[in-house]
């Protein structure tokens, strides 16, 4: 019998490189969860991986909604360093969202002490601006690339995630590296929605899942010559905001002696950019950002294609040498879908917009004219107090998922959101 606040984790099931973990939810937590059932493949063999390990993936994706709903997670067998990350964890998250309960708790029957010692240096890895900027800190210690198919892109979206993957493999072939992938439905499982009433949040997976969730997504791949994981930072000191993904998190998570590094706190988005630009353009022609549609590697056209290539054009790279199939007419776009209020803009992205208006010269030379007047043009833009017109953000999301997923992936992505929105 199930207490009404306690979630078991049923005992994991291995398969050489697949594990599978059943969640009992009581009742009353239900609406939180999509789904009953953790899985998680890896493209290396995981069988001889401590049980205590392989418990974390699932316990990554539970803790912060038990930490959110003042449940107790009982599993069988827990590895004792995770469980004093998850205590700390736990504090830290109540002192940013204070109706976080402080009463949830991990339960373990056995607690198991590990050690790997291993040497060898593991990325989370998306061919994003962040794991490319680390990528290139860290190059001279050959880290292996870990891409996630289960955090941006869908299981559903296999044959995009088969053209990332590749992607990512090439890049990994010219740097001479490793790739070792992880396949997990760690945000099928999540009904984020009503976690993000609950506490007043933008986005549960940005404030609070992120960071936690794909590094415990990871860890298995650590029992094999991993004993470093290095996680790209997205902000910088400046942001005063809760993020999901911050040195205050991902510096407590861990796992027997696997040391985790909140990577490239210091550098702004722009930062690294620069570094990008001045120290490996190489890796440019890799860049692969955009999460608004899973056609293409980068549609050139939403938000974050349009943030990144300003931020390009303001270093003088031109954003076509950088996988992005856009024109001289790019600058003109920027001032348009800004000036219209057509793009979503929530607390995070007007922070980077920000980020790149503070780098902009009072002198810009070297750049085309295109270049030029559309910065002139953001530097003088208030963007403190932009909201996204109503009207401009409908037309902006059908267009978006009917030119880059079609018909019928928008209506079975309008189908799921529904369902998320029933529960």
């Amino acid at each position: 019998m199930i207490a009404k606040n306690d979630i078991r984790i049923g005992d994991v099931q291995v398969s050489r490189n697949r594990l599978e973990s059943v969640i009992h939810v009581p009742g009353p937590l239900r609406r939180y969860f999509l789904g009953g059932r953790f899985v998680a493949e890896y493209s290396c063999d995981i069988s001889d991986v401590p049980r205590s390990i392989l418990n974390v993936p699932v316990l990554s994706t539970v803790m912060p909604i038990a930490w959110a709903t003042g449940a107790t997670v009982r599993v069988g067998e827990v590895d004792e360093r995770f469980l004093a990350a998850a205590g700390e964890l736990s504090g830290q998250f109540r002192r940013w969202f204070p109706k976080f309960s402080g009463e949830a708790s991990l339960d373990a029957e056995r607690v198991t002490a590990n050690r790997f010692e291993n040497e060898g240096v593991g990325l989370l890895f998306s061919s994003g601006l962040d794991s490319l900027a680390s990528y290139s800190r860290h190059q001279d210690r050959k880290p292996t690339l870990i891409p996630i198919w289960g955090a941006d892109i869908s299981f559903e979206d296999a044959v995009f995630w088969e053209k990332v993957r590749r992607w990512i493999v090439g890049f990994a072939e010219k740097q001479g590296v490793e790739v070792r992938t992880v396949r997990t439905n760690m945000r099928e499982l999540v009904n984020e929605r009503p976690l993000e009433r609950l506490h007043g949040l933008e986005t549960w997976w940005g404030c609070v899942g992120h960071g936690m969730m794909l590094l415990g997504a990871a860890s298995p791949l650590t029992r094999h010559g991993l004993g470093t994981m290095v996680i790209s930072a997205t902000h910088t000191a400046d942001f005063r905001h809760p993020w999901g993904s911050h040195p205050a998190v991902d510096s407590r998570m861990g796992w027997a002696d696997v040391r985790v590094v909140h990577d490239a706190y210091e550098l702004s988005r722009q930062d690294k950019i620069h570094h990008l630009v001045r120290h490996a353009p190489e890796c440019l022609k890799y860049l692969r950002i955009c999460y608004s549609q899973h056609g293409s590697l980068n549609c050139g056209q939403c938000e974050k294609c349009l943030r990144t290539i300003t931020g390009l054009l303001l270093e003088g790279m031109d954003p076509a040498q950088c996988n992005f199939d856009v024109d001289g007419r790019i600058g003109d776009v920027v001032v348009d879908r800004i000036s219209r209020r057509a793009l979503r803009l929530g607390t995070d992205e007007i922070f980077m917009w920000q980020d790149i208006q503070r780098h902009i010269p009072d002198r810009l030379e070297g750049l085309n004219a295109g270049s030029q007047r559309m910065l002139r043009w953001l530097d003088a833009a208030d963007l403190s107090g932009y909201r996204q017109a109503p009207l401009a953000s409908w037309a902006s999301w059908a267009t978006y998922k009917v030119r880059h997923k079609g018909f019928r992936d928008l209506v079975r992505f309008i189908r799921r959101r529904s369902r998320a929105l029933l529960r």
